[in-house]
């Protein structure tokens, strides 16, 4: 089963144009079998269940959360609606809810420190420093590959999940 775990919609993102609708016809016409909704700082089960519905398609529902560590998607959680935690604070409630938490594009802003852009060598990061970072103590799984992402930094989390023993996304 394919599943993009990592997307935003106008329901809810300021970074997204992408309408529900086109969602599903476009994760239909590329041979995913669902799609789940990660807004930022907002998760809407109500919302999510009308889609389902209407459109008979999986989606499941998630959340990507701004924390001090960088930002954290989260799964199994109900409602949620906080734009920003410690990284401490957010494990404790989903650890309570029996979610699990994957670490969104953690190498972004050491590979493309506008957002977006060309991977820059002077800017490269360390293994054993990226390794070394806090937020991989608290997550299930890190996510390497992302709509955003370019190939070195794809590369590099592939060499740091390897490291690290953890799972990955994408």
């Amino acid at each position: 089963m394919f599943i993009d775990l990592h997307v935003h919609t106008t329901l809810g993102s300021w970074d997204s144009t992408l309408y529900p609708p086109e969602l599903i016809k476009k994760a239909r016409e590329i041979g995913l079998d669902g799609v789940c909704i990660t807004e930022h700082g907002k998760r809407d089960t109500d919302a999510l269940q009308k889609l389902r519905e209407e459109y008979d398609f999986l989606i499941l529902g998630g959340v990507e959360v701004s924390t001090d560590l960088g930002d954290i998607l989260v799964f199994g959680m109900g409602d949620f609606d906080k734009g920003y935690m410690e990284a401490d604070e957010l494990r404790e409630l989903v650890v309570q809810a029996g979610g699990v938490m994957v670490a969104a594009h953690p190498f972004r802003r050491d590979f493309s420190p506008v957002g977006y852009g060309t991977f820059n060598p002077a800017l490269s990061v360390d293994l054993q420093e990226a390794c070394s970072r806090p937020i991989f103590e608290l997550v299930e799984a890190v996510e390497v590959a992302n709509g955003g992402s370019i190939q070195e930094e794809v590369r590099f989390s592939f060499e740091v999940i390897e490291k690290l023993g953890l799972c990955g996304t994408g």
